[in-house]
């Protein structure tokens, strides 16, 4: 029953928003009960069959655009030597703050999602979290506690609803699959402008991912 859900839901996002299901037809999906949420490193997601049961197909199609999005924001390949989780937890307020203001999905309740980091990269974010281990716990405590409602020194709101991983391999398999991302990132734009379906914020984050002004 998941993997058809799966399966409508990428359909629907091909024909409805073609940028977000053109990146994710390029994806394998993987049905894996040991991830929480769902997760991608640029070339498959994981997802959960638990987790897509408790999603309503809005919020299902949601998630799997935040998924995109990752990739789309090249999350995967930007993570350089920060921590894995904290980067995670940046990544997560800026693809949901951009999800928010793309206006066309419905995000699950209490997702990370706080507006004091908008219009900041994850890198910027990653600066602003708490790294002490106490400001830490309180990170993974509000992460898995699915409360909305704005965080105090940075902590952001809420929990996540999917990561990413790095890319496995070496520094030239990273490498090539940074480029193969890249290439999958134009063509979904291209695809989207085809179709006049491609918004101008998106096209404005592609145009700054893909010819960055700084190295991340």
């Amino acid at each position: 029953m998941s993997a058809n859900r799966i399966t409508k839901s990428r359909i629907k996002l091909m024909l409805e928003e073609p940028f977000f299901g053109t990146l994710l037809m390029g994806m394998e999906m993987i049905e894996d009960p040991n991830v929480p949420t769902m997760c991608t490193n640029g070339e498959y997601i994981k997802w959960s069959p638990d987790f897509v049961k408790t999603l309503s197909d809005s919020e299902l199609m949601a998630v799997l655009a935040h998924e995109v999005m990752h990739v789309a924001l090249l999350h995967p390949f930007r993570k350089g030597t920060r921590d894995h989780f904290l980067f995670n937890v940046a990544g997560d307020h800026a693809v949901n703050i951009e999800l928010e203001r793309h206006g066309k999905f419905k995000l699950p309740p209490g997702c990370l999602k706080d507006m004091q980091y908008d219009k900041m990269s994850a890198e910027e974010i990653y600066e602003k979290l708490p790294k002490d281990p106490k400001g830490r716990s309180a990170l993974v405590s509000m992460q898995g506690s699915g409360k909305s409602g704005q965080g105090k020194n940075g902590q952001g709101e809420g929990m996540g609803i999917g990561e990413f991983e790095e890319p496995k391999g070496g520094k030239s398999e990273k490498a090539s699959a940074e480029a193969k991302a890249k290439v999958q990132i134009l063509q979904a734009a291209q695809a989207a402008k085809n179709k006049g379906e491609l918004p101008s914020d998106i096209q404005r984050m592609v145009d700054h991912i893909l010819n960055p002004k700084k190295d991340w």
